[in-house]
């Protein structure tokens, strides 16, 4: 299997009993919540490549404050363990400024200038980033963007804050 991406929309309340619980209660809530909800976007393996395509470095290395490395890892962690999965919120009120971020950030330019061997050499997670895939892999970065983007207007119509989780 490999590493996977999914954010969901949830509401402030739900951040906050979730800050409350330990580690094993808080990965097995997420997991819970995932499969019992409908307003989660599953980025799969695509998380890194567009992180990279976003900020320019790999989301294990994410960038306090800036909206568009927000928009993929979250604002916070709810754990900070480096031995742990990576899960994340960002509540409700931040989400205007990572949308803005989002609708500003010119997609086309950025895939346009897409180049698989900047992926391999910034060892961007995972292992496909091939010359021989660029439009594929295009194609795949343009529509998550796009997913990301619309998931985000969602959850911001709704008033509702997000969770992460990588792993």
């Amino acid at each position: 299997m490999g590493m996977i991406a999914c954010l969901q929309m949830v509401d402030n309340q739900c951040i906050n009993q979730l800050l409350e619980k330990d580690a094993d209660e808080l990965f097995g809530e997420i997991e819970e919540m995932q499969e019992a909800d409908d307003s989660v976007l599953d980025l799969d393996k695509m998380w890194d490549g567009l992180h990279f395509i976003l900020t320019g470095v790999t989301a294990c290395e994410p960038i306090e404050g800036n909206l568009l490395s927000e928009s993929i890892v979250g604002k916070s962690k709810f754990i900070d363990d480096d031995d742990t999965d990576f899960i994340a919120y960002s509540f409700s009120e931040n989400l205007v400024d990572i949308l803005d971020a989002l609708r500003d950030f010119d997609i086309d330019k950025a895939i346009d200038g897409f180049q698989p061997k900047d992926f391999r050499r910034n060892n961007i997670y995972p292992d496909i980033w091939m010359d021989e895939d660029k439009e594929g892999l295009q194609k795949e970065l343009r529509d998550s963007f796009f997913e990301l983007k619309s998931f985000y207007e969602n959850a911001v119509e709704h008033k509702k804050g997000i969770v992460v989780s990588i792993y």
